[in-house]
């Protein structure tokens, strides 16, 4: 993508986004003053403060400004959760943010809109935004939004629900390593296979929730490896090639360990 067609696209979604924005905060649309500042914050979330500013902007850099503004030009849709207080609504609205512009640096591919129904989707939300409960669909969203951000404080606030998430994506995650090596893994190979290993209890199930975040960031740099070894792209594996359009199961799942 040239530098003018980033332009031409990213322009008028800044204004889509901005006027979501102020329809959610109600900030006046034409406070320049709060405008530049929004607008600088969001460019240095989206790179992890790796630029302040368009000018000289990467491909890669291009792509991750316009994956989080259209997200957020969707805010006014998606934002504000019917049901929630207003302090659940705005942990939802940053977490949220946090997790689709982590999404896609991991390659999954797909529509803002179709990954969050699905998430709330699992979580008994109905089409109009509308939550079942307070409590329960809550933790279940937010647990989820949680690991896919990679945000340890919610994950340890949400532990519960992010212990079985993250046991499931663990096991979508050595499905991908079947897929690639044409061999079985399961919870004795990450025994076998990691450095910190003695941290890690003999069951799956008995491990917290920040040491299996560890582990599946220790597979996800694992698998990207391997990918770039036989040059397949991540979003075209078993579990990123259509993400999060299954529910997660709800019993928890048992691996073997290498010692039983």
């Amino acid at each position: 993508m040239t530098f003018r067609h980033f332009q031409s696209v990213f322009r008028p979604l800044v204004d889509r986004a901005w006027s979501a924005q102020c329809r959610i905060s109600g900030v006046p649309p034409n406070n320049s003053t709060a405008r530049d500042r929004w607008y600088r914050e969001q460019i240095r979330a989206a790179t992890d403060g790796r630029i302040h500013s368009t000018r000289g902007i990467s491909p890669d850099n291009m792509r991750l400004l316009l994956n989080r503004f259209t997200m957020l030009s969707q805010g006014g849709d998606t934002a504000h959760i019917s049901g929630w207080s207003d302090g659940q609504n705005a942990w939802f609205a940053q977490l949220v943010m946090d997790a689709w512009q982590m999404v896609n640096r991991r390659g999954e591919r797909g529509a803002f809109a179709t990954w969050i129904d699905a998430i709330l989707g699992d979580a008994g939300f109905t089409a109009q935004r509308v939550a079942p409960d307070r409590k329960t669909s809550f933790d279940a969203v937010m647990g989820h939004l949680a690991v896919l951000a990679g945000d340890m404080r919610a994950i340890a606030h949400f532990s519960e629900a992010d212990e079985r998430r993250l046991r499931w994506q663990i096991e979508q995650f050595l499905r991908d390593l079947d897929y690639l090596t044409k061999t079985s893994h399961n919870w004795g190979y990450v025994l076998g296979i990691w450095s910190q290993a003695r941290q890690l209890p003999d069951r799956i199930e008995e491990a917290p929730a920040e040491l299996l975040w560890k582990v599946l960031q220790m597979l996800d740099t694992h698998i990207r490896r391997l990918c770039k070894d036989y040059i397949i792209r991540p979003c075209e594996l078993p579990s990123r090639a259509h993400p999060h359009q299954a529910p997660v199961p709800k019993p928890t799942i048992t691996f073997t360990s290498a010692t039983s």
